[in-house]
């Protein structure tokens, strides 16, 4: 984790991923809602984790389901306090929205998180 990020973060973040075979896009908020970084980590799924551990505080984490998942719902629940996984076809707001892209996707399911916590 790059030093001038830590500021930024607070000890609960809510982190939305669109994860991909070779890419996959990170979205984070802090325990307010508020959008602290979106970044794209390059790689397979080991790039994932290595981002995950670099970030301090308590992590909630969401992502679609798609290949793999249950690895990696097994790898980042080690890392993250609570891990969620979306059905896409059963989350509306992804699934019918009319703009479609990684990163609003990747926003979506961290704003989704942040919006259930509890």
């Amino acid at each position: 984790m790059n030093n001038k990020f830590k500021k930024y973060f607070t000890d609960v973040l809510y982190i939305g991923l669109d994860i991909h075979k070779s890419f996959t896009v990170a979205h984070v908020l802090n325990q307010f809602g508020k959008k602290v970084m979106s970044t794209n980590i390059r790689g397979h799924w080991e790039n994932i984790f290595a981002f995950l551990l670099g970030i301090p505080g308590e992590l909630h984490m969401c992502y679609e389901a798609s290949n793999g998942y249950g690895y990696l719902y097994d790898n980042i629940s080690k890392i993250a306090k609570s891990v969620q996984v979306a059905h896409s076809g059963h989350c509306r707001l992804i699934f019918r929205s009319k703009r479609k892209n990684n990163r609003i996707d990747a926003e979506k399911l961290a704003k989704l998180l942040y919006a259930g916590r509890r």
